[in-house]
Formats: structure tokens, sequence, C-alpha cells
């Protein structure tokens, strides 16, 4: 106490300019006070400066341990992006397996559905056109065989197989006697689905009975000679025109069997089937031939109104399944961009810890 006491009179002193503000001695001068006064100042400022350094030290030790806080933090950040990166993926690889399986379910269901339907489309449409031939005017060799088949169901009818060469279609006519079947006869049938008649038709299908040694040969054409406006026999050849098939057919059949059954003789059989051409080429039976054509061409334009009012349902329901089938497709494209669509992380604004400044002197 009393050393400070002496220092505060010291310093009072050297006010006065008298004596040292430290010790309280006397000075010899006043430039020596002065310049005492001026090394406290500055002795003061040192410390000050000294003060503030050690501040600013410590204030960049605080500001370092708290970046390096904040890179453990961001690493930890950073880390658990990648987690949840690698768990979205697995989670979208998962879901996009589920849903394309689902969809690819739905889509082959709708596929098998328009598929069957398409067949069933093409199936009717074929039937149509081998109960329609009158009116279409044409009858392929597939059309022909098809329409044996369904009118003559006891006979064994047989196509040639494609690329090769002999008879387009042969008919080995049965019937029954009794208990047991009988073979009667066969008929030969050469089917020219052309747009221009060609007399080598008419030997080729000579050919073909002596071949097969039988006397029941038609030539079915579309398309007949100059001055022929119908069916024609000429050279023991009966040529008919897809309308008159399976009228000549049904005659050729019966008559096939009646000679079987009645045992003729083969000048007998001859004389029985000049009979059945000429009749065959008669007014008769070509008047017969136009009435059956008439009344199938009523029943053609039924089954055409028919098949026309299934084909609109049909169309209706395949327009259906396609816009079901497209729904689909959205519905899949709209997963995959939920799936797809990842959330954006906006990092975190850094603040700058500045250092506090100096307080000045």
């Amino acid at each position: 106490m009393a050393r400070q006491a002496v220092g505060v009179q010291g310093r009072r002193a050297a006010a006065r300019g008298t004596h040292c503000p430290w010790c309280g001695q006397t000075l010899a001068n006043r430039k020596a006070v002065e310049h005492l006064l001026r090394a406290e100042k500055q002795l003061r400022k040192t410390i000050k400066s000294e003060e503030a350094v050690r501040a600013q030290e410590a204030a960049s030790k605080r500001v370092e341990a708290a970046l390096r806080k904040l890179a453990a933090k961001e690493d930890e950040l950073a880390a658990l992006k990648r987690r949840q990166r690698e768990q979205l993926r697995a989670l979208r690889d998962q879901v996009k397996g589920e849903a394309r399986a689902e969809v690819d379910k739905e889509l082959r269901s709708l596929q098998r559905q328009v598929t069957r339907l398409r067949e069933e489309l093409e199936s009717k449409e074929r039937q149509l056109e081998r109960l329609n031939v009158s009116d279409r005017g044409d009858m392929s060799e597939q059309d022909l065989f098809e329409a044996l088949r369904h009118a003559f169901r006891e006979d064994e009818i047989a196509r040639r197989k494609r690329g090769q060469k002999g008879t387009d279609i042969m008919q080995q006519v049965w019937y029954r006697a009794g208990k047991e079947h009988q073979q009667a006869g066969l008929i030969i049938w050469e089917c020219k689905d052309t747009n221009k008649w060609n007399n080598a038709f008419l030997a080729q299908a000579s050919t073909q009975r002596e071949t097969h040694g039988t006397t029941h040969v038609v030539v079915v054409s579309r398309v007949l000679p100059p001055r022929e406006t119908q069916l024609f026999v000429r050279d023991g050849i009966i040529v008919a025109r897809p309308r008159e098939v399976l009228p000549v057919a049904h005659i050729l059949r019966s008559m096939v069997i009646g000679i079987h059954r009645a045992g003729l003789s083969a000048d007998a059989q001859a004389w029985k089937t000049r009979a059945l051409h000429r009749y065959l080429a008669s007014e008769e039976f070509r008047g017969d031939v136009t009435y059956m054509a008439r009344r199938t061409e009523t029943l053609s334009q039924l089954l055409v109104h028919e098949r026309d009012r299934h084909k609109k349902d049909w169309t209706k329901r395949e327009q259906h399944y396609s816009e079901i089938a497209g729904k689909i497709v959205d519905v899949d494209q709209r997963i995959r961009g939920i799936i797809e669509e990842t959330k954006t992380l906006r990092p975190r604004r850094l603040v700058a810890l500045a250092a506090p400044k100096a307080r000045r002197g």
C-alpha cells in the first residue's frame, strides 16, 4: 500500500514535472519528465497491442476449431447422402423391377387378348369368305378344299402338297351300306384362280383323268373361254364357276354313289356319265343353279351384315384394350419419374467468423 501511495504521489509529481512517475525521485529537468511520459505511453500501446494479438490468436484458434467441426459435420453429411443414394438406388431398382414386372404382366395379358381377338376376327372372316364364294366371284384352292370338306364330311378329301405336281384336290366318295362304309369312286378338282383363261387347263385335266382312272374331273375357274358364259362340258371335262361348285359336287357325288350301288358295266357307266354331262350343260340345270345362287347371295348378304356388326364390336373392343395398354404405359412412365426424381439438398450457408477488432488506445 505504501508503494502504491508512493507511485501515485510520484505520478502526480511527474505531472507537475518535478518527480519520476515510477520511483518518485526528484527529476533534474522537464525534458526528462516528458521523455519518461512518452516512454510510458509507448509501453501502454505495446501492452494493448500484445493483448490484441493474443485475443486474435485465440479467436483464430476458435475459428479453426469451429471449421474443423464443420468439416467433420460435412463429412458426416456426405456419408449420409451416399448411404441415402445407395438406399434410394436399391429401393428404386426394387420398385422399378416390381413395377416393370407388373406392367409387363398386364401388357402380356392385354397382348394375348388382342391376339386372340384378332385370331377370332380372322377366323370369322375366313369362315364368311368360304360361305361367301358366290359374292366374291372367285375361289382359291384353299377355299375349294375347305368348302368340300365342310359339305361332305364322310368323304376323304386330300389336297396336293405345296411344291408337288399333280391334282389339286382329290375327293374319294364314301357312303354307308348297312353297317359298312363303301368307297364309290373318285372326283378330281382342278382349281384355276387366274384372271385369264388358258386352253391348257383342259389338257391338264384330261391328263389327270387318265392318270387316276376316273371319268369325273371338274375345272373350277372364275374366267371362262370366249363365247362361254356359264357351266359347260368339253371333251368330258366339266368347267364350272365358283358359284356352281357345290351344286355340281352334290350331283356328281350322287351319281358316283348311284353307279357304284347299281354295279353298272363300263359301257353303262360311260352312257350315264354322258347323260349327266348333258344335264349339267342344259338350261334346266342352269336355271336351278341360278335359283340356288340367288338364295346363296341373299344368305351371303345377311352374313356380310352380321360380320360387319361383329367387326365393329371387335374393333371397339380392340380400341378399348389398346387404350388400357396405353394408360398402363403412362402409369409406368409416371412411376419411373417418381422413382428417378432425387431431392436436391441445399448446402448450409457458412458464416465466416471474424476476429474481434482491437480497441484503440
